[in-house]
């Protein structure tokens, strides 16, 4: 299977992406920074995050040192972008399951916690644009 970094990388070289864009979740403050992109290709629902960065207190309270280690461009707090199939996230469960959470963040919205059944119901309504506010409230936009 095609790794879902390299596609999503392909497919916004190609100007492909706005095409194949089925929902966005975005921060609500004047920058919009993309929070969650769902990306509908052939090959499956493509997830990308963007990268971001926390405050140097903020980032020791939600973060290891091993993690920083890991997954931060700098070691400490500017977090790598993550790009994954749906079926690779927490956004793909079973029905009969308690719903997870997938952790979004920019540098505005420290971390929304999107509930699988959330998604599911904002798909399904065919929202396209969801902005969601610093504390946590949310809303649609298309």
């Amino acid at each position: 299977m095609t790794d879902a970094a390299e596609l999503y990388r392909a497919l916004l070289g190609s100007d492909r992406l706005p095409t194949l864009r089925r929902m966005t979740y975005r921060c609500a403050t004047k920058d919009r920074c993309l929070l969650l992109d769902a990306v509908e290709t052939p090959l499956g629902t493509v997830l990308h995050q963007t990268r971001y960065k926390y405050s140097p207190a903020e980032n020791e309270k939600r973060s290891s040192a091993s993690g920083r280690a890991k997954n931060t461009f700098d070691g400490v707090n500017h977090w790598r972008e993550r790009t994954y199939y749906i079926g690779e996230s927490a956004l793909a469960y079973p029905d009969d399951l308690p719903s997870p959470q997938l952790g979004v963040s920019c540098d505005h919205v420290l971390e929304y916690l999107l509930a699988a059944t959330e998604f599911r119901d904002d798909w399904s309504a065919g929202r396209v644009e969801i902005r969601v506010r610093a504390d946590g409230s949310r809303y649609a936009v298309g």
